[in-house]
């Protein structure tokens, strides 16, 4: 894996989220620290998890630290195999998105139901919404759709 050109908005960014961390200042952060902080379930977290270094002592209260150099490494490095898949994801999105709202609401499944031939009422569009959307108000956004679509049905 190689490191992405980051923006200098980006670098700022990381310098924050660092600092987030460091709240000793003492020029390092602690990994299990930032293990609970990216255990949010995401691809990309899960991605950076498993880039980072196991415990330097097993889990004791001393387990391992990464520098601002470390951590701006580890968040900007290239993974292409996830980047490549949520592009693949992003466009699908776009399929559903016509409009480009940045959601995808009942009237975007409607219309997708008439391409595909299928007679769904608006109840039942409005469910698979209400089932695909992580908070209440009818719209699924981008990373919705990725987490249903990319959902293991069968384990």
């Amino acid at each position: 894996m190689s490191q992405r050109s980051v923006t200098q908005a980006e670098q700022d960014e990381i310098r924050h989220a660092f600092s987030l961390f460091d709240t000793e200042g003492t020029g390092s952060i602690s990994i299990k620290e930032l293990r609970e902080a990216l255990d949010d379930g995401t691809q990309r977290s899960q991605v950076i998890l498993s880039q980072l270094p196991a415990s330097s002592n097993g889990g004791s209260e001393d387990d391992g630290r990464l520098t601002e150099d470390e951590f701006t490494t580890l968040l900007t490095q290239r993974h292409d195999d996830i980047n490549n898949e949520l592009d693949d994801m992003e466009r699908i999105f776009m399929m559903f998105d016509k409009e480009k709202k940045g959601y995808i609401g009942v009237s975007d499944l409607k219309r997708i139901a008439e391409e595909l031939g299928e007679a769904m009422n608006e109840a039942e569009l409005k469910e698979m919404i209400d089932r695909a959307s992580a908070v209440p108000g009818g719209k699924v956004n981008l990373e919705d759709f990725s987490n249903i679509m990319t959902k293991k049905l069968w384990a």
